[in-house]
């Protein structure tokens, strides 16, 4: 046992694209306490536009990040810990051998994760998002070098919920970042024009659409300050009725809300958002959207929580 209070400390660790998560959390009640939550930017996949290997300066400045991490880790005393890489390790030819680097350095071992649970996780992440009276929800999951969607499930009860028919799409807001606006759109759309018919349509109920991106979450935070309405909380916007169409129309105005982002790199990281949010809104047209900023590492804490009830408590005497 690892706490004062004798319970079991938990930490995850999602490496993405652009960001770096890092999760610390112990059991209270039904759910988690979070102890400690940090996002740092080191930007591994840089360039992965361009080349095939990761860039040097970033896989350098990602290893400061996760031997910082990993200090975090062992000072808040976990004992269960799991480290996910998700595409820019799996597009870049280097990506295994990064991951070798970081176990070395750090002590980190981290699993190069398939797409499929990519989404199981972002999908634990947002349950209690899942609106009543949808019986099924496509959830999005936007990073930086790549885009997951899965069709969920619920039947109204969120505890059942599980992700059928995923599909991968490799595209995110990084890598449209680092391409020329004509070449975004291109790419952006015959990207998207690989999800299925099946994706797109929720019946009778219509579709409900939830997203899983910061940099998207920041974007539909600015159309609504121009006034596109919505109901915020702390990570999360829900936009259904009137607030949706009022967005819907204004992204179908192509608006630029971001003046003033004092980084180029920032400016073009959330121009490329808007234009996948664009995209995402027009041609799913969901009945209610709600865009979250949630992540793996979210989902990997739900996961440790439903595990470890699971499991018989040491010195039970099971």
């Amino acid at each position: 046992m690892t706490s004062t209070a004798g319970l079991e400390r938990f930490g995850a660790i999602d490496l993405g694209t652009h960001t770096c998560c890092l999760a610390i959390a112990e059991l209270e009640g039904e759910g988690m306490r979070l102890l400690y939550r940090e996002r740092a930017a080191p930007r591994l996949g840089e360039g992965l536009a361009h080349r095939d290997r990761l860039d040097p300066a970033a896989a350098e400045r990602t290893l400061a990040v996760l031997d910082r991490f990993a200090r975090l880790l062992r000072d808040h005393r976990v004992s269960r810990g799991r480290f996910l890489a998700t595409e820019a390790c799996r597009r870049a030819r280097d990506g295994r051998a990064f991951l070798s680097r970081v176990r070395e350095r750090t002590g980190l071992a981290f699993e190069l994760i398939p797409p499929a649970e990519e989404a199981r996780l972002a999908m634990l992440s947002v349950l209690p998002l899942l609106g009543p009276g949808f019986e099924r929800t496509l959830l999005v999951d936007v990073g930086g070098g790549s885009i997951e969607l899965a069709l969920v499930r619920s039947r109204g009860r969120t505890a059942d919920a599980q992700p059928f028919r995923v599909v991968s799409l490799r595209v995110g807001v990084v890598l449209l970042s680092e391409l020329p606006g004509s070449d975004q759109e291109q790419l952006l759309e015959a990207e998207l024009g690989r999800i299925p018919a099946a994706l797109r349509s929720g019946g009778d109920l219509g579709l409900e659409v939830i997203v899983v991106s910061n940099t998207l979450l920041e974007c539909a935070r600015r159309l609504r300050q121009a006034g596109s309405g919505g109901v915020e909380c702390s990570d999360h916007l829900c936009l259904e009725g009137a607030d949706l169409e009022a967005s819907t129309a204004a992204l179908s105005a192509s608006p630029q809300p971001w003046h003033g982002c004092r980084e180029d790199g920032c400016a073009r990281r959330l121009s490329a958002g808007l234009r996948v949010l664009r995209a995402l809104v027009l041609g799913l047209r969901p009945a209610r959207l709600v865009v979250a900023d949630r992540g793996l590492h979210d989902g990997q804490l739900v996961a440790f929580s439903r595990c470890a009830r699971q499991m018989p408590r040491a010195g039970s005497g099971s």
